[in-house]
């Protein structure tokens, strides 16, 4: 290496030391700074107050991570949502949730935004520092371990500062209306860390994205379902974001905030924010299998939800997409009797052949499911069963399907 070019080379790196987020075990406060104001350019937002910056070892956030999983672990609720998704189609019986979860969060992250605490965490990370990568550091300013990610993590901070994150999240009315708003926040701040990064086409990256995730998903361990629960508010919440800033900017993004998104299905198909609300159904709080049966789900699945499901039950991917395509609303309970597990779901749908297209793929599924069953009524409209399990069945009332497996929520 030539003497100029080592001159040249530590000039750079002396140069672009502000972009390093963390230096010799402590966070680079001018270069927290720096990035904040990249970032508030980036997303048109301002800064209302200082955002808070802790430095985290890795060892302790993997500690945190540890106790959450044995609390849901020692507590039951991992079990109960396990047999849940279970009996609704999602997952296996023989899944390992708690395996899966284990997994998932050992990857330690660069860091973190806590809305109930107002906070950005910075990860204490072994990272790998090329030569390379100090000097696209220096060009450009961005630190090539931290900043994409912190970026993002930045962008929920300014909009936490005027939207309040977790209230926005704990006040969505179901888990499928959680997961929409879920997607608006992770698209709007997965499009600040592409633009912090220098990205040209946003719609590009998520759909190179969402190819390379799903090759991977084909080889991969652990429910299929699960793996996407974590991705969809990143790949579909960016695409959703990305239709609104094409057509009003970051104000169109702003204003969903103030009124959001209502369900996936609004989050699939953007064109049908905000005027296509889903219908509120309920499942009868007397309808129980037993004195002693408990219920153990009680929310929506919601257009991704039963997409899901028909796809994990084997349906290919466009045909389970076009049937859950005319979803309208739902509601399913699944109760658990002294271990015997009971469903009853009630449908709604766009139009009476999209409530069709859906009993007859759900009837086909309890055909394979429930191979020892005595037919006890069968009509175009209703079909229901007698099985060791219990009665099984279809009803279809115009633009409405209930199934029940194991309880009878009668007509």
């Amino acid at each position: 290496m030539s003497s100029l070019f080592r001159l040249a080379l530590g000039a750079l790196l002396c140069a672009g030391c502000h972009a390093r987020i963390v230096a010799w075990g402590e966070v680079d406060r001018d270069a927290v700074s720096v990035l904040v104001r990249r970032v508030a350019a980036a997303r048109g937002l301002p800064v209302v107050h200082p955002v808070r910056v802790k430095l985290q070892p890795a060892r302790t956030l993997a500690r945190e991570v540890e106790a959450d999983l044995r609390r849901e672990v020692s507590s039951g609720a991992l079990a109960r949502r396990q047999r849940a998704l279970a009996k609704l189609g999602l997952v296996a019986p023989e899944d390992d949730l708690e395996a899966f979860y284990r997994e998932v969060y050992s990857d330690e992250p660069a860091g973190y935004y806590a809305p109930e605490e107002g906070r950005l965490y910075v990860v204490a990370r072994e990272a790998f520092r090329s030569d390379v990568g100090e000097v696209v550091g220096a060009v450009t300013g961005r630190d090539p371990v931290y900043g994409e990610t912190l970026a993002h993590e930045l962008g929920h901070a300014l909009v936490d500062q005027r939207v309040g994150l977790a209230a926005f999240l704990e006040q969505a009315p179901d888990d499928d209306a959680k997961m929409a708003r879920r997607a608006l926040g992770e698209g709007d701040a997965t499009r600040v860390g592409f633009l912090y990064a220098g990205g040209r086409s946003f719609r590009g990256h998520l759909r190179r994205l969402a190819g390379v995730l799903g090759a991977y998903d084909r080889g991969a361990p652990g429910p299929r379902y699960l793996r996407e629960e974590l991705r969809f508010p990143y790949v579909e919440g960016g695409l959703f974001v990305e239709h609104l800033f094409r057509h009003g900017g970051w104000r169109a993004v702003d204003a969903a905030y103030r009124r959001p998104p209502v369900s996936t299905e609004q989050i699939l198909h953007p064109e049908r924010y905000p005027g296509d609300a889903p219908l509120s159904l309920r499942i009868a709080a007397q309808i129980a299998p037993g004195p002693r049966a408990r219920r153990i789900y009680d929310d929506v699945l919601g257009e991704r939800g039963i997409r899901a499901m028909l796809r994990q039950q084997g349906l290919p991917e466009r045909d389970a997409a076009d049937v859950a395509a005319g979803w309208d609303g739902d509601r399913a309970c699944v109760w658990d009797d002294e271990g015997r597990l009971s469903l009853a779901w009630t449908t709604a749908w766009d139009t009476p052949a999209d409530a069709r297209a859906f009993a007859d793929r759900y009837r086909a599924l309890l055909m394979r499911w429930y191979r020892v069953r005595t037919s006890t009524r069968r009509s175009d409209d209703e079909s229901t069963w007698s099985t060791p399990e219990g009665p099984i069945g279809v009803r279809i009332r115009d633009r409405r399907v209930v199934v029940f497996e194991g309880i009878d929520p009668g007509p």
